[in-house]
């Protein structure tokens, strides 16, 4: 029903998103609206005619005893006092408002059509008006959104469904009123999109705390790329990185964090589900660092224990397997050297131990029944049930038969300098100015061992040999020496 209501008896709906109006936009349609005034006499140039109910002074909303709103009940109620508060038609009051005070007396009033609406029913027309028009911003719609679940106790999944909108897309917008208040109002002014402050949320919706341990250069980095107004692709980048570097994900976490795990020190909560430092919104993510290492270390360390009673084999402690890690007497077994285990196991040798998987994930061998525990073998020299030892043996061999054949190169090329002999294409032959200062030197007689040092230099940097075929190797030094080197007495 439309009814002709003085404009001191509108007010504007709690819930109108919009904070504000653009006075261009206002003028433009406070014009619009005086051209049509003529062709449209009964809305008084109105297109669209605003809709709203009658409420009281406290906004309490009024319902006729039948249940039917009519125009003598409607007037009756306005006359002692109650006001139209508005659902949708916030614009249209304003440009009135404006054609008023222009002085324009016919616009003293405004057509709105009353009808009898429930708060929430007020909230959804307001936000599918404004929607239609596309004229809200980001945050305009954020803080809509949240004043809705606030009053009505909505959770994000019936904010969605009565608003028409993906739940994802729910989540994404309240995020925004997360961000710090100088991006707030670049994203307020147009300055950066949404896409571009969503992009960077996820490092302003972690703690303050975990947000100081980012890396300065990360951080300001992030703050350039949004002052310069760099593509989202490149800003979720660099936020994805400092995240990265603040929090890891629980899902893949090495222990189970929704089990409790005890311990002194570090731990914040013993089950990750029920701690304040985790992130649920974020990703699931844990924000607190050094928990993480402390229940990682402990978790692992239990797992190895019972592996080891399990088993019947050594367990080498957390702390302890960290130091020799990089020993040649702590090797692991490789997906490719599961019969070496096999057979490790099997005749239950000395060398293999149980310690706990700290790093390498399913690339080393362990107990599948106790994934926080791996397989090493503590015998130095490498494993003999693997056959790594035999191996080592023979890359050792033939280290040592290249190395001969370096040595003896080296003789040979310092005898030749010594006596004088086959020096222009020694020098030739040399790449490192080292190597040349040190043969000016050696003529100049200012050292006698110059010629080994020059010897040596040589061979290492001239002569290409490769490490793993001895017999290559000495041809392809023989061939250097007879290019360069006079041949010793007997040869050829």
């Amino acid at each position: 029903m439309i009814v002709f209501v003085p404009l001191d008896q509108i007010v504007p709906s709690p819930w109108q998103a919009r904070q504000g109006e653009d006075e261009d936009h206002i003028a433009a349609l406070a014009a619009d609206i005086l051209a049509r005034a003529v062709s449209r006499p009964e809305t008084k140039g109105l297109l669209q005619v605003p809709a709203g109910r009658l409420v009281d002074r406290r906004g309490e909303r009024l319902i006729p005893p039948d249940g039917v709103v009519v125009p003598s009940w409607a007037h009756r109620q306005l006359e002692r006092g109650a006001v139209v508060q508005l659902a949708y038609g916030h614009s249209r009051l304003a440009a009135f408002l404006r054609l008023h005070m222009e002085g324009r007396e016919e616009y003293w009033a405004m057509p709105v059509d009353v009808l009898l609406l429930s708060d929430e029913e007020v909230a959804i027309a307001g936000w599918a008006e404004n929607a239609q028009r596309r004229d809200l911003s980001p945050l305009e719609e954020a803080q809509a959104i949240k004043k809705m679940m606030e009053d009505f106790g909505w959770s994000q999944a019936q904010v969605a469904e009565r608003l028409g909108l993906a739940r994802a897309t729910v989540a994404n917008k309240l995020r925004l009123l997360g961000l710090p208040e100088p991006i707030r109002e670049r994203l307020a002014a147009g300055r950066l999109s949404e896409r571009q402050a969503q992009a960077a949320q996820p490092v302003y919706g972690l703690p303050e705390e975990a947000r100081k341990r980012a890396p300065a250069w990360l951080m300001a980095r992030l703050e350039a790329a949004l002052d310069e107004g760099l593509p989202s692709d490149q800003i979720r980048e660099i936020a994805s990185r400092i995240r990265n570097q603040v929090a890891k994900p629980l899902d893949q976490a090495p222990f189970p964090w929704d089990e409790p795990i005890e311990g002194e020190g570090e731990i914040h909560s013993p089950v990750c589900r029920d701690c304040p430092r985790r992130l649920s919104r974020q990703g699931n993510l844990c924000s607190d660092l050094r928990c993480w290492e402390e229940k990682e270390e402990i978790w692992k360390d239990s797992q190895t224990g019972l592996a080891s009673q399990a088993l019947g084999f050594p367990a080498i402690p957390y702390g302890e397997a960290e130091e020799i890690k990089y020993q040649a007497s702590f090797r692991f077994f490789y997906p490719d050297q599961t019969g070496g285990l096999e057979k490790a196991i099997a005749s239950q040798c000395e060398h293999l131990h149980l310690a706990p998987r700290f790093w390498m994930g399913s690339m080393v061998l362990g107990p599948e029944e106790f994934p926080g525990a791996m397989w090493v073998c503590r015998r130095r020299g490498g494993c003999l049930c693997t056959g790594e030892a035999e191996e080592a043996g023979k890359k050792r061999k033939i280290r040592r038969e290249i190395r001969r054949l370096q040595d003896e190169a080296t003789r040979r090329i310092a005898d030749a300098i010594r006596a004088r002999e086959g020096n222009l294409a020694i020098l030739a032959a040399l790449d490192t100015k080292a190597a040349r200062a040190a043969l000016d030197s050696m003529e100049a007689g200012v050292d006698p061992a110059w010629p080994d040092l020059i010897a040596k230099a040589i061979v290492q940097k001239s002569i290409w040999i490769p490490k793993a075929d001895p017999e290559r190797a000495r041809r392809i030094i023989e061939s250097w020496l007879l290019s360069y080197l006079p041949q010793e007495e007997g040869d050829g």
